[in-house]
This record gives C-alpha cells, sequence and structure tokens, in this order.
C-alpha cells in the first residue's frame, strides 16, 4: 500500500509495477554468501523520459551507476534509497550497473526499482528480478552502456521485497 501510495505522487496516477526482488549471484545460496562484491546490470529502452525515479537497498553496501556515471551509494537493507536520474537516463538504449558488497555475514542481496515516465505519458518499471544480469568479477568496465555482459548469467531471486527474511521490510 505504501508503494502504491508513493508511486500515484510520483506519477499522478495508480502505477501498477511488478514488485522488486532480492536478488544475488547464482553462484551462492542464501545463506552462504561469503564477503565480496557481486555485480548487477539491467539495459532497457526509453523512448522520451520525461522522468526517471530509482530506489535501491543492499545489504551491506552498494554503489549505482547510470550509463556509467555513479549516481550514489548507500549501506542499508532496512530503508530504500532515492534517487531522480532523469538526467542520467536518455532516449534510446540505458543501463542501471549497481556494485554490492557484502562486508560482513552470511547473507547478501540487492532489490532496485526504476521508473521511467515517458512523455507520451506512458511509463515503465524495471524492478530487479532475473532478468537482471550478474557476475562477480567483471571487466573494469562493467558499468558503462556499451560493455558486452552476454557472458553474465541471470540473476538468483530470493524473494519479493516486504516478505523475504532476513531483508523483510513490513
Amino acid at each position: 500500500v505504501a508503494s502504491a501510495i508513493w508511486l500515484v505522487c510520483l506519477f499522478g496516477s495508480p502505477l501498477r509495477a511488478k514488485e522488486a526482488h532480492w536478488i544475488w549471484s547464482p553462484a551462492h545460496s542464501k545463506s552462504a554468501v561469503p564477503e565480496g562484491a557481486c555485480y548487477f546490470r539491467k539495459t532497457f529502452t526509453a523512448e522520451s523520459p520525461i522522468r526517471v525515479q530509482a530506489t535501491i537497498a543492499a545489504d551491506d553496501e552498494y554503489e549505482l551507476y547510470v550509463n556509467g556515471q555513479k549516481v550514489g551509494a548507500g549501506e542499508s537493507c532496512r530503508e530504500l534509497d532515492e534517487y531522480n536520474i532523469t538526467e542520467q537516463v536518455k532516449a534510446g538504449r540505458n543501463t542501471i550497473a549497481v556494485k554490492v558488497t557484502n562486508r560482513r555475514g552470511s547473507t547478501a542481496a540487492l532489490v532496485v526499482r526504476v521508473f521511467v515516465r515517458e512523455r507520451e505519458g506512458g511509463w515503465a518499471t524495471y524492478s530487479s528480478d532475473e532478468t537482471w544480469l550478474t557476475n562477480l568479477d567483471p571487466a573494469a568496465t562493467w558499468s558503462r552502456p556499451g560493455f558486452n555482459d552476454r557472458a553474465w548469467e541471470p540473476a538468483q531471486v530470493f524473494g519479493p521485497l516486504g516478505a523475504t527474511a532476513p531483508w523483510d521490510h513490513e
């Protein structure tokens, strides 16, 4: 319900979006994530974006990149950080890239929602799920939009935001 209210405030009308899921590399089980980094990418096409918003949380730390530009970082899995990324998203192909680092414990995950409002009134959402790609040891250019991620694997889904332990937000 809180998500729906937030979306009405952001877009001016109700927005039905697929819920974001906590994701990680398929190389690790949910309760056996070693310390270290995991990298994520999601590529999408925008036609004529007039407002783009990202909300994100990670266990333990994240760095958020849009089209190769770092736009934020955080250290909480209990609160979603919000970013207005309208200036970084352009008409055409765009890439959201996130580095998540597990600093302690045996659990780690990422959750992201990206909302794109188009000039013609349409909208799109790109919530974290199995369509996001992941890699544990990418090349240095991994966050750039032209990077070839064909060898990356689909992310493993641990469960939906708000209903997945130990990151339950309800």
